[in-house]
């Protein structure tokens, strides 16, 4: 018999020891708990209940395997106990085998036909089985069930939601709110309805008759909040949240949005103020610990956010637990460029669980950014197994699919994703951008337009829908849909920033300052909007007034670096270059983990001939930021420059010997080949060249340098291959595309040189170049006329260019003739 000296509890009481473990699992109190169970088994060794029990902590022990070995053992305990299936279900979902928990959970049903709690669970599993019509059939089967509870109609909502049956939703989530009598999370329900359908002030009604019904209840004030900040009326969520707080101080998330509803406002000391009494109040809560450690983030703080976080990482009671927190460190690190270390903590995370379809997707992705396809796509699969209803997944398999050059295979994940979840608008936004990759700008309009129909406030999709419509050349639409996009959030400024973005491309600064004034209107010393007045009121030649904007920014926040380094543009816009070096030398001293700044005084000093301290500041970056290549890569450009080959060489070396991402590598090396080409030295080109694209060969950068080179050498057919790498992995790279025109045009193809001409000017119509690249094949095809209209365009884009005026005056030459 077992040693037990906890709790008094009658062993030979089955269901006192299940409240007492209970009690003690809530508590925290897991060993005495499993004391208690373990002596209670003794008495009552083939009791279901208590075999459920000890499978269940098993299962947040992260022990999967023993977790279901208890479950199997309840099931032949007693074979009529439909819960005990139902169980042994739920374990095998967890675990991604949702073929052996349907079947499980068939057998629940089976024996208990009335439990309308079964049947949802069966439905869920159906979901994510993909089979639509049983997952609805059970749903409304256990609405029926139970139609005076609200709960079984909620449900059936959701997935009516889902699957895009948008009155049925709204019909059935009525349905719960007369069956129930005005009952609170059903008008809850009713109002987040209205809310992602874009009916903001509905939803608001909605909340408040909640409230109403509930006067005591926290969740309706913090539902209040949550819409009052989506309207941007941060002082409503504020004392909305203040009384969720005073209604239950006991519960930790109202406190931390309360935090975030602070920092959102700008008092970031109010902010940080709730976020350690979250942490005071409810040390074990883990949650808490991750909102402060996002808060250091959203500061720039990330030193601080990661060591927030890697404190307490040891703390986690489950596996689960620590998991998570192992994920967002490791998503700290790679915000570090701290890559290595997001590895291994991604790592860590899967195997503290290896049943979390997150932890692999998380590590999919940065084997994704080390361009280790392989790597990436087994973990992908990985995910997609253990949850393969959650699109998210088989979004990243489509991803993969489509880097590696597979667009077929991506298209067909992402249709799956649709089918799967036809109403998730990020399964039609991922489509859109699929077809924007492949340069097919107007396809992607119709998925996009779908995303914002469905999610018609979702600000990131109206937004991206507007600089499409824009790149399409209809900028009313663009206009139109970021000002639908500040309706959707008026207390975004984001928002207003995009419809400012809009007017500057239109050359309409008038119209920009306005945009960004209302949002000053919201929040008067939000920092980064000061400093884009400061840049519109500069473009438009006022330079006392972008004085005082700036001036104003660094009295709200004299520790921003970015500040001062506006201040610098400014300066050196006046012609001041000393009076913008010790701007730039400010920011340098406050900016913290940003190499940016020390980069821009050595380029700046270097630009007015002090050679020497562009060097100073150059090793400063070496000093300040010893693993960031950007330093060695700074110190051989200044030598490169200066024609000193064999130092520019070693400091590219070891720029190159410390690159951690593909990205970084692709750099020196280029470099290291532009010198073998000073050097005369064709060969030792080409052998860093191709080691770039050998070592970053999802770069595009490396095969465009590698098809220059070849072009250079008259290697056409190889620059061709090259070139057309290049564009396979960014299809709408303007400059590898005119790259490609101009390798066609000089192998005599002429076609294929003015498609990609014109793919280069849809790709990006702003660009004068592209319309130069065009004319120019245009011009060899004989199509003078419309050559004319293309280095006219150019022209308009960039008009004080000689090369543009010079062949307008060729071709019109040309056209008298």
């Amino acid at each position: 018999m077992s040693d037990y000296t906890g709790p008094s509890v009658d062993p030979t009481n089955p269901a006192m020891t299940l409240r007492a473990t209970a009690e003690l699992i809530r508590n925290g109190d897991v060993a005495t708990a499993e004391q208690l169970l373990s002596w209670a088994l003794d008495f009552n060794p083939e009791h279901p209940g208590l075999l459920r029990r000890l499978s269940d902590m098993r299962w947040e022990e992260g022990k999967p395997e023993e977790a279901r070995q208890w479950a199997e053992q309840a099931v032949t305990a007693d074979p009529a106990d439909a819960e005990s299936y139902a169980h042994l279900g739920q374990i095998c979902a967890r675990c991604g085998q949702y073929a052996d928990a349907a079947e499980l959970l068939v057998r629940a049903v089976e024996i208990r036909p009335d439990n309308a709690g079964y049947l949802r669970r069966l439905a869920d599993i159906m979901v994510h089985l993909g089979r639509r019509d049983d997952a609805l059939a059970l749903a409304e089967r256990a609405a029926q069930l139970r139609p005076q509870e609200g709960q079984g109609h909620l449900f059936l909502a959701n997935l009516q939601q889902r699957y895009g049956d948008f009155d049925g939703a709204e019909a059935s989530i009525l349905t719960a709110i007369d069956a129930a009598a005005e009952n609170a999370p059903a008008l809850r329900r009713m109002a987040e309805f209205q809310a992602t359908r874009g009916d903001l002030d509905t939803a608001r009604v909605w909340a408040r008759r909640a409230r109403e019904t509930e006067p005591d209840g926290p969740a309706n004030y913090d539902l209040e909040a949550r819409l009052a900040a989506s309207a941007g009326d941060h002082t409503a969520a504020e004392a909305a949240l203040l009384l969720a707080v005073s209604l239950d101080s006991a519960a930790a998330q109202h406190k931390r949005r309360l935090s975030d509803t602070l920092m959102r406002r700008g008092d970031w000391d109010g902010a940080f103020a709730w976020a350690e009494r979250a942490i005071a109040d409810h040390p074990v809560d883990l949650q808490n610990h991750n909102h402060l450690a996002s808060m250091h983030s959203a500061r720039g703080a990330r030193d601080d956010a990661y060591a927030a976080l890697e404190a307490v990482v040891a703390q986690a009671g489950k596996p689960s637990d620590a998991a998570f927190l192992m994920r967002r460190l490791s998503q700290m690190a790679q915000q570090k460029t701290a890559q290595a270390d997001a590895l291994a903590w991604a790592e860590r995370a899967v195997a503290a669980n290896r049943f979390d379809a997150d932890n692999h997707a998380h590590i999919a992705g940065i084997y994704l950014q080390q361009e280790k396809l392989a790597e990436a796509r087994q973990a992908a699969d990985r995910a997609a197994q253990l949850a393969p209803g959650n699109p998210v997944h088989l979004r990243r398999l489509s991803d993969l699919a489509s880097r590696a050059g597979e667009q077929g295979e991506a298209m067909d994940w992402a249709a799956k994703a649709i089918a799967m979840h036809p109403t998730d608008a990020a399964n039609h936004n991922h489509q859109a951008i699929l077809l924007i990759r492949q340069n097919q700008t107007e396809a992607a309009e119709a998925p996009l337009a779908l995303a914002v129909e469905l999610a018609p406030a979702d600000v990131a999709l109206l937004l991206r829908l507007s600089n499409l419509k824009m790149r399409l050349d209809k900028p009313g639409e663009a206009v139109a849909l970021s000002e639908r996009a500040i309706a959707a959030q008026p207390g975004d400024l984001a928002v207003y920033n995009h419809l400012a973005s809009l007017h500057l491309r239109q050359d309409d600064l008038g119209a920009a300052e306005i945009a960004l004034n209302r949002a000053l209107e919201i929040a008067p010393t939000n920092v980064p909007l000061l400093r884009r007045l400061a840049d519109v009121a500069l473009r438009r030649g006022d330079e006392a007034q972008a004085a005082t904007w700036l001036q104003l920014a660094i009295e709200t926040d004299p520790n921003d670096p970015n500040n001062y380094n506006q201040l610098a543009s400014l300066e050196f816009a006046r012609g001041d270059d000393a009076a913008a070096e010790g701007a730039l030398t400010q920011a340098t001293a406050v900016a913290g983990g940003n190499p940016a700044f020390h980069s821009r005084l050595s380029h700046s000093l270097n630009r007015r001939g002090d050679e020497p301290g562009a060097l100073y500041w150059a090793d400063r970056m070496v000093q300040d930021f010893p693993s960031n290549p950007a330093g060695f890569q700074q110190i051989g450009t200044l030598h490169l420059q200066a024609n000193r080959l064999d130092e520019a060489e070693a400091a590219f070396l070891q720029a190159h010997a410390i690159a951690a991402t593909p990205a970084q590598v692709v750099l020196p090396l280029q470099r290291l080949s532009d010198i073998a080409m000073r050097r005369q030295d064709i060969g030792a080109a080409l052998t860093w060249a191709i080691k770039a694209t050998e070592e970053a060969p999802g770069e595009a950068s490396a095969h465009g340098h590698l098809a220059n080179l070849h072009l250079n050498a008259g290697n056409l057919p190889a620059a061709m291959t090259a070139g057309q790498t290049a564009v396979d992995l960014a299809p709408a790279d303007a400059g590898a595309l005119r790259r490609l025109s101009d390798i066609a045009l000089r192998r005599g193809e002429a076609g294929q040189a003015l498609e990609f001409a014109r793919r280069a000017v849809a790709a990006n119509s702003a660009d004068s170049l592209n319309h130069y690249q065009l004319a120019n094949v245009l011009q060899a095809n004989g199509d003078t006329a419309n050559a004319l209209l293309s280095v006219e365009q150019a022209l308009k884009l960039a008009p004080k260019n000689a090369n543009y005026a010079r062949s307008e005056n060729y071709l019109r030459a040309l056209r008298a003739v």
